[in-house]
């Protein structure tokens, strides 16, 4: 099975981290101290994570025991873990191009995207159907599984 590891920061602390990106769409996020807390988020949860916000302003809500309403913080904790992991989260997101930092950075914001629905960048079919953020391009489903 094809792994990459990532190292990267938090957005507003710069706390180090590191997170495991798996071919088949799990992501294990390591964090705390020498990185020896795991968390695994499916495809699925991630995907629900950006169906959740897509298009929306929102606080990330790092806070971890008592994120802000509305934030990304109080629905990770309410649908994926009960660990603080927003903050390890929102770099992944702007990463892979589902959010952009909200200026400026210590506002605590993010705003997520919009999924494209244009031409592929590999295969360069108009595909009507949504794209994915991947390795720096906008790929259909079908390009992504051949990659």
């Amino acid at each position: 099975m094809y792994e990459i590891m990532f190292e990267m920061k938090t957005m507003v602390k710069k706390k180090p981290f590191k997170y495991k990106k798996i071919l088949n769409g799990v992501k294990e996020i390591f964090f705390g101290k020498n990185e020896s807390t795991k968390v695994k988020l499916s495809k699925k949860q991630y995907m629900n994570i950006i169906d959740a916000f897509k298009g929306r302003t929102v606080l990330i809500g790092a806070s971890r025991t008592n994120p802000p309403k509305d934030s990304l913080g109080e629905w990770l904790m309410n649908n994926i873990t009960k660990q603080a992991i927003a903050s390890y989260i929102v770099p992944i997101l702007i990463e892979e191009g589902h959010a952009t930092p909200v200026m400026p950075l210590d506002s605590g914001k993010i705003k997520f995207t919009v999924v494209k629905i244009v031409e592929c960048s590999n295969c360069r079919e108009d595909t009507k159907m949504p794209l994915i953020p991947f390795a720096s391009h906008f790929l259909c489903a079908r390009c992504i599984r051949n990659w």
